[in-house]
């Protein structure tokens, strides 16, 4: 089995894929929001036509931090092990009508944490 590593997640790690943010430091975000449990995005340049097990990157995306992803980029979320979480996303009010490409890999991977 072909295994992706999991890269730490920094904004300078992640431009290629788009912005990594915090909140904001006014005392509002608590450690019971969500769930407070990471959990693990693999997303693919925007400059890859087709991605491959080669161009994935997988990062673990702390309680305390979200992404915003750059126009183009692929990807797939969320990854947990529980067999509930609880979750979010902000979408585009046409997603899942304009912007719903699946690519399958030609070789099945798995990450390592």
């Amino acid at each position: 089995m072909n295994r992706i590593a999991v890269a730490e997640l920094t904004s300078e790690v992640f431009v290629p894929f788009g912005e990594v943010g915090a909140p904001l430091a006014d005392d509002s975000h608590t450690a019971g929001d969500v769930d407070g449990e990471p959990w693990l995005k693999a997303v693919a340049p925007a400059s890859v036509v087709q991605p491959g097990l080669a161009d994935i990157w997988a990062f673990c995306i702390l309680p305390d931090r979200f992404i915003k992803l750059g126009p183009g980029t692929s990807h797939a979320d969320p990854y947990f092990t529980e067999p509930v979480r609880h979750f979010y996303k902000l979408e585009m009010v046409d997603t899942n009508t304009a912007d719903h490409t699946v690519w399958r890999l030609d070789q099945p991977g798995t990450f390592a944490t």
